[in-house]
């Protein structure tokens, strides 16, 4: 048997919880495969309404240092999260039309 311990953020006292360690796994992994299903959702969410700035440049046929010129320019809507750089799809034809 494997032991948790449980902690919260509160000063609550800690709960401890005794279960076989394939139980512990089980729900480990279940854990797991949920966590990977939500963000495969998400990823793919976002790959529907959004573009990568590889992506965008890709369509636009457009360098790295174009891309960062206009990008501090304004010439396009950029969405930051976290790291990453998405550039609602839309916008690439705003970007061809000159709007």
């Amino acid at each position: 048997m494997r032991q948790i311990m449980n902690q919260k953020a509160s000063d609550t006292p800690h709960m401890m919880v005794m279960l076989p360690e394939s139980a512990l796994n089980q729900l480990q992994e279940t854990e797991n495969r949920i966590l990977e299903k939500l963000y495969l959702l998400q990823e793919k969410e976002i790959s529907k309404e959004y573009l990568t700035a590889l992506e965008f440049m890709e369509k636009t046929k457009m360098s790295r240092a174009s891309f960062d010129q206009k990008r501090s320019r304004n010439k396009f809507k950029v969405i930051k999260i976290r790291r990453k750089l998405f550039i609602p799809a839309g916008e690439v034809k705003r970007y061809f039309e000159g709007g």
